[in-house]
C-alpha cells in the first residue's frame, strides 16, 4: 500500500511536521505525489526572537521603527505591535537579517525600493514576520531586494487570528529556500509584481510557499512577476476558499510549477491565468484534494509539464472540476499528457485560439469536453473521457453502470483520428465540422441518464466526414441541416436517425447500417450513380434492420452517364428487414442521356429493395396501367427539343406564307414609283403527335418588302423582283401525355424561339390574272429552352425556305372571280449539337415539303376601293418527321401530315398609292397526329 505524506503546521511545537496518509481510491493507487517533507526543515520557532532592538533600526516613537544605512547585525524587533520601515539606503547582511514579532497587535513592514537584505547563513532566514497570538495582522510592502542562501527570503507565521497581506513591488527580487513563505490562520492576500527565486543548498526550494488554515486566500501575480524554484508555488490550503489571478511566469525546475494541496475543509479553488506561463519539470499545475470542493481553472497562457501532465487534478470522487482553456492558452507536456483528471466530474472546454498537444485523460466520473471554434488540436494524440488514468482501458459504453462522458465540437472544424476519441458515450458535433481521418469511432447507444442522446450526434448544421471507410460503433443521430459524409462507404453498427443528410462522396460505395434506419421528413441521402441500364454502378445504402419514416434520395449522375432503358432497375437501397411504401422518394429528378429515372420499390429481383428505373412498369405501379410495361420515360428536355422542330417548321411556313398573305391583292398595274410593303403576322398552333409528344405555340412576326424591279410588256404581262427582311418570335409549351401515367406532370417545359431572315421574291403575272410566285428565304435561328424542372439550354441553327405558288382564274361572274391555287413549300433546317447538363444532344437536320391545293373566291377589281375574298385549302406534308439523337438514343415523333383550312381576306384602298390588307385563316390537321392552327396577317403597302 502506498504511503503519502502531508506537511502540516504544529502549533504546539511551533514548527512544520510531516504526517502520513493512506492513498487509495476505489482499489487503485491514487496519482497523489509525495508530500514534500523538506518543508519541515523550513520551520522557525518563535522562541528565536529577542525583545532587544539593535541600533541600526531605530525606534521613532511607540511601535514605529526606521531602518537606514549599512549594517552587519541582525535586526531583532518585537513588541505588542510594530510598524517598521526601511529606506533605500538600508543594507543588512546578518543571519536572521530582520526578525520581527508581535504578541497581539498589527505588524507592518515597508521596505523601500533600493533597500537590500542579504543572508548567507544556510540555516536562517532573511526577513521574518510573526505574530504569537491575539488578532493582529501582518502587512508587508516589499520594494527592495531580499536574498537568502539558506532558508526563507521572507518568512511569515501567524499564530494570531489576524490577516496576512504581502505586496511585492515591481523590480523587487526575493530569493531563498522559499523566496516567500506565507502562513496564516486568518485570511491571506498576496500581490506580487517582482521576482521570486527559490534557491537552497540543503534540498528542495520554492519560489512561493503558501499555507492557509483560516480565511480566504487570494494571490495576484502581475505580468512583471517571475516565480521559480525547484517547485514554483506550493500552496497548502485547508479551509475556506482560494483564488489565484496569474499573469506572469511560474516555473518549477525539478517539480511542479504549481502544487496545490486542498484540505478537507476547503470550500473552493479558482485559478485565473490571463497571460504568462506556468511550467514544471513534473506537472505544470498539480492540484490534490481530499474533498469535493469545486475547482475552477481559467487559463489563457502557457501551461507545460515534464514527467507528468501539464495539468493534473487528483480529487475526491464526485468533485466538480472545471478547466476552461481560453484563447491564448497553450497546454502540453513532454511526457505526452496535456491534462489528467482522476476521480472528479471534469468539465473541460478548449476555446477558439487555444492550443492543446498530447493526451487529455479525464478519468473516472461524469466528464464533458467541449472544443470550440478554431481550437488548435493538431498535436492531440488522445481525447479520453474515462474511466482510466492511463488511456489504456476501454470503458463499457452504452450501459447503465458506465459514467456519462460527453465530447462536443461546437462550431469547430477539426481533423482527428477517431481511434483517438475514446470512451465517450456521446460525441456531439454542434455546428462546424469533424473529419475522422481513419473513419473510426466508438460511442454509446440509447440515452444518457439526463435523457440526452448517446452516440454520434450532429446538430445545428454540424458535419462529420471521413476519407476512409466508416467503422462507427454506436447510434448516429443526424439533426436538421447536418451531414454525415463518407468517401469509402463502410459500416455503422447501431441505429441511425436522420433528419439531415447522408452523403456518399465517391461512386460505387456501400454504407451498411447494422441496425435500424429512421428518416425524418426533410432528410436526404445523396448518392452518386452512373445512370445507365441495370448493370450501372451506383452508391448504395444497405440496412440490415428495418426502415421507417420518410427520406428523400438525391441522385448525382456521374458526368458522362449515357442513360439507358432499364428492365429491373439500378438498386440504390438494400433492405434486409422491412421498408414501408413511401420510405424513400426522389429529392430531385434523376436524368441522363434521353431518360428520366424514377425511384421504385421492388423489382423482379427483390420486392423490398429500392431501384432507379427509366421505364413505366405497370406490374408494380397501378397508376401507369394505361402505359405499356417497359415504355421508356424520356426526360422533359428531350421532349422539348424534339417538339421544338415542329414549332420551328410552322414558324418557317408563316414566314414563306402565300402571295395574298404577303401582299394582299396583286399590285395595281397603274402603280408607279418605288413600292414597299409591311406586314405583321400572328399564328397559333396546337398539336399532338401520333406517339406521345405535343405542343401549344404562338408566333408573332413582322416582314418588310421592297420591289427592286417592276416591268410590264405590251401584252399586259408583268414581272417584279423584291427583297424581304423578316423577324419572327415563337413561344411554345410542350407536353408528354404519358408522363401522368407514371405520376408525373404532363407539361415538360417551354421554348422561346427567334428567327431573323432575308428573302427574295419573284412574281410573274399574266394579263388574264394567272401568276407564278417564287419565294426564297434564309434564316438564322436561336432557341432557348426551359424544362419543367428548371433546367435550361440554348440551341442555334439555320433554315432555308423555298416556296413556289401558282394561281389560275377559273370563272368570273361580274365582280366575282373564282381562282384555283397550288403551292409547294420546302424547308430545310439544321440545328447545332448541344450539352444541357444531362446529356449530349447531337446536331440534326429536318426537311419538310408541304403541298397546298385550294380555291379563292374574290370580289372586286384591283382598282376598287374595297376587295374581299374567301379561301379553302387542303394541304399535305411529305417528310417532316421530327427526330433527335440524345446520348446514343434516337427519339422520334410524327405530327399530323394533312389537313384543311378556311379563311377570308380583304383589302382597302387608303389612297391612290396605298392600301391596307388583312388575311385570317383557321385549319385542322390529322393523319399521324392531330392539330389546329389559327393565322392572322395585317399589312400595308404603298407606292412612292
Amino acid at each position: 500500500m502506498n504511503r503519502q505524506f502531508r506537511s502540516l503546521y504544529n502549533a504546539a511545537l511551533g514548527s512544520w511536521v510531516a504526517v502520513s496518509e493512506l492513498s487509495t481510491a476505489h482499489g487503485r493507487g491514487r496519482l497523489r505525489k509525495k508530500r514534500l517533507a523538506a518543508v519541515c526543515s523550513l520551520a522557525i520557532a518563535s522562541g528565536l526572537f529577542s525583545s532587544a532592538a539593535l541600533a541600526d533600526c531605530n525606534n521613532s516613537g511607540g511601535s514605529n521603527y526606521s531602518c537606514s544605512g549599512i549594517t552587519s547585525n541582525s535586526q531583532v524587533i518585537s513588541g505588542n505591535a510594530l510598524n517598521v520601515s526601511a529606506d533605500s539606503s538600508f543594507q543588512a547582511t546578518a543571519s536572521n537579517t530582520l526578525a520581527l514579532s508581535t504578541s497581539n497587535g498589527d505588524l507592518s513592514v515597508n521596505l523601500a525600493a533600493g533597500s537590500t537584505l542579504t543572508n548567507s547563513d544556510p540555516f536562517s532566514y532573511t526577513l521574518g514576520a510573526t505574530t504569537t497570538g491575539g488578532s493582529g495582522n501582518i502587512d508587508l510592502t516589499l520594494g527592495g531586494n531580499i536574498n537568502s542562501s539558506g532558508l526563507q527570503g521572507v518568512y511569515t507565521d501567524m499564530l494570531s487570528s489576524g490577516n496576512l497581506s504581502i505586496t511585492q513591488l515591481a523590480g523587487s527580487t526575493i530569493s531563498g529556500g522559499a523566496a516567500i513563505r506565507a502562513a496564516t490562520n486568518g485570511s491571506m492576500s498576496l500581490d506580487l509584481a517582482g521576482t521570486l527565486t527559490g534557491v537552497s543548498t540543503v534540498g528542495n526550494n520554492y519560489g512561493l510557499t503558501m499555507v492557509g488554515n483560516g480565511g480566504p486566500v487570494t494571490l495576484l501575480q502581475h505580468a512583471s512577476s517571475q516565480i521559480s524554484g525547484s517547485l514554483g508555488i506550493y500552496a497548502g490550503i485547508y479551509t475556506d476558499q482560494a483564488t489565484f489571478n496569474l499573469a506572469g511566469t511560474i516555473q518549477g525546475n525539478s517539480n511542479d510549477g504549481i502544487f496545490l494541496d486542498m484540505g478537507g475543509s476547503m470550500t473552493a479553488f479558482t485559478l485565473n491565468q490571463t497571460a504568462g506561463s506556468i511550467s514544471g519539470a513534473d506537472s505544470g499545475i498539480g492540484l490534490y484534494s481530499d474533498n469535493t470542493a469545486p475547482i475552477n481553472l481559467n487559463l489563457a497562457g502557457s501551461v507545460s509539464g515534464g514527467s507528468q501532465a501539464a495539468i493534473l487534478t487528483d480529487t475526491a470522487a464526485g468533485s466538480a472540476v472545471s478547466i476552461n482553456l481560453q484563447s491564448g492558452a497553450n497546454v502540453g507536456s513532454s511526457n505526452g499528457t496535456a491534462l489528467l483528471d482522476t476521480l472528479g466530474n471534469a468539465d473541460v472546454s478548449i476555446a477558439s485560439g487555444a492550443t492543446v498537444a498530447g493526451k487529455v485523460l479525464l478519468g473516472e466520473g461524469n466528464d464533458t469536453l467541449t472544443i470550440s471554434g478554431a481550437a488548435n488540436l493538431s498535436g492531440i494524440t488522445l481525447l479520453d473521457g474515462g474511466n482510466s488514468e492511463d488511456g489504456g482501458v476501454t470503458d463499457i459504453l452504452g450501459t447503465g453502470g458506465a459514467a456519462t462522458n460527453k465530447l462536443t465540437f461546437q462550431n469547430s472544424s477539426q481533423t482527428l483520428a477517431g481511434a483517438n476519441l475514446k470512451n465517450w458515450q456521446s460525441v456531439n458535433v454542434d455546428g462546424g465540422s469533424l473529419t475522422l481521418s481513419d473513419g473510426t469511432l466508438a460511442t454509446g447507444s440509447g440515452t444518457n441518464p439526463d435523457s440526452s442522446l448517446q452516440g454520434l450526434v450532429l446538430s445545428n448544421g454540424g458535419s462529420v466526414s471521413s476519407p476512409a471507410a466508416l467503422n462507427i460503433s454506436g447510434d448516429v443521430n443526424i439533426g436538421t441541416g447536418s451531414m454525415l459524409s463518407h468517401a469509402q462507404g463502410g459500416s455503422i453498427t447501431g441505429n441511425v436517425a436522420n433528419a439531415g443528410s447522408l452523403y456518399w462522396q465517391n461512386l460505387g460505395q456501400t454504407l451498411t447500417i447494422n441496425g435500424n434506419y429512421h428518416g425524418t421528413a426533410g432528410s436526404s441521402l445523396s448518392l452518386e450513380s452512373y445512370l445507365g441500364d441495370d448493370s450501372a454502378t451506383s452508391d448504395q445504402l444497405h440496412v440490415t434492420g428495418n426502415i421507417t419514416g420518410s427520406t428523400a434520395i438525391s441522385i448525382r449522375p456521374v458526368a458522362g452517364s449515357p442513360g439507358a432503358q432499364t428492365v429491373n432497375g439500378i438498386r440504390v437501397v438494400q433492405v434486409d428487414g422491412s421498408s414501408a411504401a413511401g420510405s424513400f422518394t426522389l429529392a430531385a429528378p434523376a436524368q441522363a442521356g434521353a431518360y428520366q429515372y424514377l425511384l421504385q420499390q421492388g423489382s423482379a429481383l427483390d420486392g423490398n429493395d429500392w431501384y432507379l428505373v427509366s421505364h413505366f412498369d405497370c406490374s408494380l405501379n397501378n397508376s401507369c396501367a394505361a402505359a405499356n410495361p417497359g415504355t421508356p420515360l424520356y426526360r422533359p428536355g428531350v421532349v422539348n427539343y424534339l417538339a421544338a422542330q415542329a414549332v420551328a417548321n410552322e414558324q418557317g411556313m408563316q414566314q414563306l406564307s402565300s402571295l395574298h398573305q404577303r401582299i394582299g391583292s396583286q399590285w395595281l398595274q397603274t402603280d408607279g414609283g418605288q413600292r414597299y410593303w409591311l406586314r405583321a403576322y400572328h399564328g397559333q398552333q396546337q398539336a399532338d403527335g401520333a406517339q406521345r409528344f405535343g405542343y401549344d405555340s404562338s408566333s408573332n412576326g413582322i416582314q418588310a418588302g421592297y420591289l427592286l424591279h417592276d416591268s410590264k410588256d405590251a401584252a399586259g404581262n408583268r414581272d417584279y423582283l423584291a427583297i424581304t427582311a423578316d423577324y419572327a418570335r415563337s413561344q411554345a409549351d410542350f407536353h408528354d401525355r404519358l408522363r401522368p401515367q407514371a405520376g408525373l406532370d404532363a407539361r415538360t417545359g417551354a421554348l422561346s424561339a427567334s428567327s431573323l431572315g432575308a428573302g427574295v421574291v419573284y412574281n410573274h403575272t399574266w394579263a388574264d390574272g394567272s401568276y407564278v410566285d417564287v419565294v426564297g428565304q434564309l434564316s438564322a435561328l436561336s432557341n432557348k429552352f426551359t424544362d419543367s424542372y428548371g433546367g435550361s439550354a440554348k440551341q442555334r441553327g439555320w433554315r432555308v425556305g423555298l416556296s413556289v405558288e401558282g394561281g389560275l382564274p377559273l370563272a368570273r361572274w361580274g365582280s366575282w372571280q373564282l381562282e384555283s391555287q397550288a403551292q409547294l413549300q420546302y424547308l430545310h433546317t439544321r440545328y447545332q449539337g448541344m450539352a444541357d447538363g444531362s446529356g449530349q444532344v447531337d446536331g440534326s437536320s429536318n426537311n419538310l415539303l408541304r403541298g397546298r391545293l385550294g380555291l379563292r373566291l374574290s370580289s372586286g377589281q384591283p382598282e376598287d376601293q374595297t376587295q374581299f375574298y374567301g379561301i379553302a385549302n387542303v394541304f399535305r406534308d411529305m417528310g417532316g418527321k421530327t427526330a433527335l439523337q440524345v446520348g446514343g438514343r434516337r427519339v422520334e415523333e410524327q405530327f399530323a401530315r394533312g389537313g384543311w383550312e378556311l379563311g377570308a381576306g380583304m383589302q382597302y384602298r387608303l389612297s391612290a398609292t396605298s392600301q391596307l390588307y388583312a388575311d385570317f385563316r383557321y385549319g385542322q390537321s390529322s393523319g399521324g397526329g392531330e392539330g389546329r392552327k389559327l393565322e392572322l396577317n395585317l399589312g400595308w403597302k404603298a407606292s412612292f
